[in-house]
């Protein structure tokens, strides 16, 4: 397969399931959904990469995984995303 067919085909499984490249793309697209709406209402969004705003949640995800992991303590996983959480109402925060 060439062109798009065979990226497309490429994300699939031969169950018909996602891929994690796709499935992560498709979360990126619906966190990206929510975050450009709420900063749109509250600041300029330019400069804001909204993508990597969108990845660096998935990666704090991830993130937090292995340091729950490391040091076989769930709390890794609570602090992280309040620092997410503080990162994400900074930026809807208006002066």
């Amino acid at each position: 397969m060439a062109g798009v067919g065979a990226a497309a085909a490429a994300d699939e499984t031969e169950a018909g399931q996602l891929r994690p490249a796709q499935a992560t793309r498709t979360w990126r697209d619906a966190l990206v959904g929510l975050l450009r709406p709420a900063l749109a209402a509250r600041r300029p969004t330019h400069g804001i990469d909204l993508d990597a705003l969108a990845d660096h949640l998935y990666t704090t995800f991830e993130g937090g995984y292995i340091l729950c992991r490391t040091f076989a303590d769930r709390s890794a996983m609570r602090a992280q995303l309040r620092i997410y959480r503080q990162l994400v109402e900074a930026l809807l925060h208006v002066d």
